[in-house]
C-alpha cells in the first residue's frame, strides 16, 4: 500500500541533488560522537544530499507523523503509556517539529542535547528501547518509501536514502546511548540507595552485634566465675564425700568387728549356759548324795543312841562301849550339822545359779537383739557406703562435666570477643564506605 498516493510521471525526471552550496554543519567536540560519525561515515556531503529533500519532508511531515502514531496506537502497551502521560495530538506536533529540525542538517551540541532530552523523556515515561527502535524503524521505512516514490533518478535516490540511513542511525545511537546512560544512572542510583540502606542496616546489625557480643561476653564471664565457684564447691564436696566414704568404710569395718565380738559373746554365753546346766546337774547329784548321807547320819545317831542305852544296861562292862557310842553319836551329829551347812550352801548356790541363768538369759536376749541390730546396722552401713560411693562417682562425673562446661563457656567467651572485634571492624569498614 502506498502511503503517499501515486505521482504523475513527467517525461523529464526532476533532479534533487543540483545545489552544492547548501548550508550544513558538523561541529561537535565529543570524541566519542566523532568516532560514531566516522564509524558510519556520515559527512557534510551526506547532509547536503539530505537537506535538499527537506522541502519534500516538510510537505509530507503531517502524514508521516500521523501514520507513525496510528501504528503505535495499535499496540496496547504503547497506547496505554501514551494515554497515561500525554495526548496524541501533542506528540504528533512534537514529532513533526523534531522531524523537520532533523533535516536542518546541523549536527552540533544543541543537536546532541535535544536527542539526549528525547531519551530522558522516553526513559521517564517507561518506553523500552525495543519499542523505541520498532517505532523508529517504522518512521525510517516511511521516509525511505517517500524518497523512493518522489526521487526518480536512481543514483540520487540511492545517495539520499544512504545519507538518510546514516543520519537516522546516528540519531538512534545518540538516543540509545543516552537511554543507556539514564538506565545506568538509575541503576547506580538504586545501587547507591541500596548500598546506603545496606550500610545503615549493616551498621545497625553490627552495632547490635557488638552490643550482643559484649553482653554475651560479660554474661559468659559471670557464668565462668559462677561455674568456677561451683566447680570448687563440687571439688570440696567430692573431697568431703571421699572422706565420708573412708569414714564409712572404717565404720563398716568397726561394725563388722563389733558384730564378730557380739557373735563371740553369744558363743561364750551359750558355753556358760551349758556349764551352768552341767553345774546344776552336779548340784542335784550332790544334793541326792547329801540326802543319802543325812539318812545314814540319822541312822548312825539312832544306832549310837541305842548303843548308849545298851552300854548303860551293861554297867561296868559297857562303859567302854558307851564311850565309843557317844563318839559315834557326836560324829553323826557333826556329820549332820556339816550336811546341813552343805545343804544350805547348795541351796544358796542353786539360788545364785538361778540368778545367773536369768542373767544369762537376759544377756542372751540382749546379745540376740544386739546381733540383729548389728546385722541391720551393717546392712544400713553397706547401703550408706554404696550410696556414698555412688554419690562420689556422680560428683566425679559432675566435676568432669562442669570442667567441660567451663571449657565450652570459655570458648563461647573467646568466640564472643572475636565476634565483637569483627563486628567493630565491620562497623568501622561500613562507616568508612
Amino acid at each position: 500500500m502506498n502511503l503517499f498516493g501515486s505521482r504523475k510521471r513527467n517525461n523529464k525526471p526532476k533532479r534533487w541533488l543540483n545545489n552544492h552550496q547548501v548550508d550544513v554543519l558538523i561541529e561537535i567536540e565529543d570524541e566519542s560522537m566523532q568516532d560514531k560519525l566516522a564509524m558510519i561515515q556520515l559527512t557534510e556531503e551526506d547532509l547536503k544530499a539530505i537537506k535538499q529533500v527537506k522541502p519534500l519532508i516538510e510537505q509530507h511531515s503531517g502524514r508521516l507523523v500521523k501514520t507513525f502514531y496510528e501504528k503505535m496506537l495499535q499496540t496496547n502497551e504503547l497506547r496505554e503509556m501514551i494515554e497515561q502521560h500525554t495526548e496524541v495530538a501533542k506528540l504528533e506536533k512534537t514529532l513533526q517539529l523534531h522531524l523537520i529540525e532533523l533535516f536542518h542538517c546541523r549536527i552540533d551540541q544543541a543537536f546532541l542535547e535535544k536527542r539526549v532530552r528525547v531519551a530522558q523523556i522516553h526513559y521517564r515515561i517507561g518506553l523500552q528501547p525495543a519499542w523505541y527502535m520498532g517505532a523508529f524503524q517504522n518512521l525510517q521505512q516511511a521516509l525511505f518509501s517517500l524518497i523512493s516514490k518522489e526521487v526518480e533518478i536512481e543514483t540520487e535516490r540511492y545517495t539520499i536514502i544512504s545519507a538518510m540511513n546514516k543520519l537516522l542511525s546516528f540519531e538512534q545511537q545518540i538516543v540509545l546511548e543516552a537511554y543507556e546512560k539514564e538506565t545506568v544512572a538509575k541503576i547506580h542510583g538504586r545501587y547507591d540507595e541500596g548500598k546506603k540502606d545496606l550500610r545503615n542496616k549493616i551498621l545497625i546489625v553490627s552495632e547490635g552485634l557488638v552490643a550482643l557480643a559484649e553482653e554475651t561476653q560479660a554474661a559468659t564471664k559471670v557464668l565462668t566465675t559462677n561455674l568456677a565457684a561451683i566447680n570448687d564447691k563440687t571439688g570440696e564436696s567430692n573431697a568431703t564425700f571421699m572422706t565420708a566414704t573412708s569414714k564409712s568404710v572404717e565404720g563398716e569395718n568397726t561394725l563388722r568387728a563389733m558384730f564378730e565380738k557380739i557373735r563371740s559373746i553369744e558363743k561364750y554365753t551359750e558355753d556358760m549356759n551349758k556349764a551352768i546346766g552341767q553345774l546344776s546337774s552336779s548340784t542335784t547329784e550332790i544334793t541326792n548324795v547329801i540326802t543319802l548321807v543325812k539318812g545314814i547320819a540319822d541312822q548312825t545317831n539312832l544306832l549310837a543312841l541305842n548303843s548308849a542305852i545298851e552300854a548303860a544296861r551293861a554297867g561296868e562292862h559297857g562303859k567302854g562301849f558307851a564311850v565309843v557310842a557317844d563318839e559315834v553319836r557326836k560324829l553323826a551329829e557333826q556329820t549332820k550339822n556339816s550336811i546341813g551347812q552343805i545343804q544350805t550352801l547348795i541351796e544358796n548356790s542353786n539360788q545364785l545359779t538361778g540368778l545367773v541363768i536369768d542373767s544369762l538369759q537376759q544377756v542372751e536376749g540382749a546379745v540376740s537383739t544386739g546381733l540383729n541390730a548389728s546385722e541391720n546396722m551393717q546392712e544400713m552401713y553397706q547401703d550408706i557406703v554404696r550410696s556414698i560411693d555412688q554419690s562420689g562417682r556422680t560428683l566425679g562425673n559432675v566435676k568432669e562435666k562442669m570442667e567441660e562446661l567451663m571449657m565450652a563457656v570459655m570458648e563461647i567467651e573467646k568466640a564472643s570477643f572475636e565476634v565483637a572485634t569483627s563486628a567493630e571492624d565491620l562497623n568501622g569498614a561500613v562507616a568508612e564506605a
